[in-house]
């Protein structure tokens, strides 16, 4: 299993639940016809990544939110038949990163540009 983050390997932080993907569809115009069947205009399929933490170290905190801090961030995640590649962005960091009891065991969510 790979997990990185800008470059950076995030498998010694990973807790017990590890990495969850969950994939979302954008639906732009959506009609009905006269049929009853119910036409939608996908823009994209997106990941949503959430990365469990174990309960980290201060300095290991200091090292994610650096991480964290970038606008885009760019992810790696390889497991068995799963391979993912993305451009994905936080907000995490703007409201609990940088407070230290708010770090244990708590998850890291990422969203897909």
């Amino acid at each position: 299993m790979t997990l990185k983050l800008n470059g950076v390997d995030f498998m010694p932080y990973l807790g017990e639940d590890g990495v969850e993907l969950n994939k979302r569809r954008v639906v732009g115009n959506q009609i009905v016809t006269l049929d009853g069947l119910t036409h939608r205009g996908v823009q994209a399929d997106k990941t949503d990544m959430r990365i469990n933490l174990r309960v980290i170290t201060d300095e290991e905190r200091h090292d994610i939110t650096e991480v964290l801090k970038a606008d885009v961030i760019q992810v790696t995640y390889i497991d068995g038949g799963t391979s993912f590649y993305a451009n994905m962005f936080t907000d995490v960091f703007q409201t609990s990163a940088l407070i230290p009891g708010w770090w244990r065991e708590s998850a890291i969510d990422l969203t897909e540009f």
